[in-house]
């Protein structure tokens, strides 16, 4: 560690200049990195292998697919029949037109009466959209809607819903980004700093997260050129990269000042703090490193991208802190460490009464701080991870209404996540009814493939509520059994599910048969 902070202090400029010129390639390219990163959230097992063929054989559907659900609802005083539903029928036609290549299932095309509620008067379709019109791609449910309106006659009201629909809907399907979590976090962190060091050099820290960030995206771009790597990775890296790159400086600088007030001169401070709290930050960041490399050991193909980026973040914050650090130090470091507004030569009295207080009464403070402990793990008890319901999405929205004109009517909620079947064109009537008659489910119908489907049919399932749900999670597990001589894909569409509220298509699917 000497060795080295002694090549950086001699070449200060050089060291500077590097890391100024990276971190500027690193900020030009941050948007086309993390536009490179993959959506996709692929777990071993038979669900997503049946999912995949059914996108390969059908060209519509699959997780990756929801589908867009069309609602009609007859003008008041519209006598109901069968007329009525044939005219929702037609409606749902010339909205699934506009997406070329889309599979329409409605009441005319099944044949199943529970696609319309209340004598016809209400009606809804499932539009499975071919690959690359889902999730990832432009929502197309405006121009449906807009072909849904055109077509229906005076007084009806039309309804375009679907998971894509709601989560579009929700905060104008923008989270906050990922720049603006880590400028805010930087903002918090600074008032931290400013009152620890009370003095500009505060400010080195975030300097050193400046640097490590965007050298971190530029090197997991290059690792998009290679391998998958999931869009999750761009938090991991500003957030954890920032916390990093500031508990590193941190310890530096500390030890850097630590030296200074104890008489060394300024290059002496900073290899002496180098020598001590450099070496820790190696060990810190390498022991760091080693854990995220671990999940690569996992058999999960978007775990182990992660891991392989994630890698980068501790080791890139120890090259910053290693040498760029020191090489700020040893020229503006005193500079900036002003105007020390507070001198400490003798520890902190508040602190120092408070650590007396805790040794006199070594009971109590155990005590409590278990309590308080305790306090914080009990919630984790009734936590329930999984999707977010239906109701919690685009409140107030246009595809809110119209998911709610259906459920006022009757039909459920779990309809907007259907649970796949693969099985082969002779069975998949069979398996319809078979699954019409489990607990929960709320209809199926069968879709028999043409010749480029192979020989298989599909039947669709629509269950009375969502996966997310405990309910829905048991009727998943319910579909998941055992179907002779087919397999079932029970990750509901538009879902990933890897949590437990919603059990994971390896699991489920691991009961069932292979075609």
């Amino acid at each position: 560690m000497i060795r080295l902070t002694g090549v950086v202090l001699r070449h200060k400029l050089v060291v500077v200049l590097a890391w100024l010129a990276i971190a500027a390639a690193g900020f030009a390219t941050v948007g086309t990195a993390t536009s490179a990163l993959s959506a996709s959230f692929s777990i071993p097992g038979q669900a997503f292998q049946t999912d995949a063929a059914i996108q390969r054989l059908y060209r519509t559907g699959g997780f990756q697919n929801p589908p867009v659900v069309l609602t009609a609802t007859a003008a008041q005083g519209t006598a109901a029949g069968p007329g009525t539903a044939a005219e929702a029928g037609r409606l749902f036609v010339a909205a699934a037109r506009v997406v070329p290549g889309s599979r329409l299932a409605d009441q005319a095309t099944t044949g199943d009466a529970r696609f319309s509620a209340d004598g016809g008067t209400v009606s809804f379709a499932l539009v499975f959209l071919p690959p690359g019109q889902g999730s990832s791609a432009p929502d197309p449910s405006g121009p449906m809607g807009r072909a849904l309106a055109a077509a229906a006659p005076a007084g009806w009201r039309t309804g375009v819903t679907g998971l894509t629909q709601l989560e579009a809907g929700t905060s104008g399907g923008q989270g906050t980004s990922t720049l603006t979590e880590t400028l805010l976090g930087a903002a918090g962190a600074l008032l931290v700093l400013a009152f620890v060091f009370a003095s500009f050099i505060a400010v080195l820290p975030l300097l050193m997260a400046a640097a490590a960030i965007p050298a971190t995206f530029l090197l997991v771009y290059a690792l998009t050129q290679v391998t998958p790597v999931n869009f999750i990775v761009q938090y991991l890296i500003a957030l954890i990269g920032l916390g990093v790159a500031i508990d590193y400086s941190l310890l530096i600088v500390t030890r850097w000042r630590e030296n200074r007030a104890g008489g060394l001169d300024n290059e002496a401070a900073v290899l002496a703090a180098m020598a001590s709290a450099g070496r820790a930050v190696v060990f810190s960041g390498t022991t760091v490193a080693i854990s995220l490399l671990a999940l690569t050991a996992l058999p999960v193909a978007f775990l182990r991208g992660m891991g392989l980026a994630a890698l980068f973040i501790p080791l890139v914050t120890v090259a910053v802190a290693t040498t760029l650090l020191p090489a700020l130090l040893a020229t503006v470091g005193p500079a900036v460490d002003r105007p020390r507004l507070r001198r400490e030569v003798h520890a902190s009295r508040l602190w120092t009464g408070w650590a007396r207080l805790v040794l006199r009464h070594r009971a109590a403070a155990l005590a409590t701080g278990v309590l308080v402990v305790t306090a914080l793990v009990i919630p984790m008890f009734s936590l329930r991870l999984g999707e977010p319901a239906s109701t919690s999405l685009a409140q107030g929205s246009p595809a809110q209404a119209a998911l709610t004109r259906l459920v006022g009517s009757g039909i459920p909620r779990g309809i907007i996540s259907p649970i796949d079947v693969l099985t082969t064109v002779g069975r998949v009537g069979g398996v319809a009814a078979q699954a019409r008659r489990i607990p929960g489910v709320y209809t199926a119908f069968a879709t028999a493939g043409g010749a480029a489907a192979a020989g298989t049919g599909l039947a669709e399932i629509l269950p009375d509520a969502e996966p997310g749900t405990p309910a829905g999670a048991a009727t998943v597990t319910a579909v998941s059994m055992p179907w002779p001589a087919s397999r079932a894909s029970s990750a509901p569409a538009g879902r990933a599910p890897a949590t437990p509220s919603s059990p994971a298509p390896s699991t489920a699917a691991s009961r069932s048969c292979s075609a």
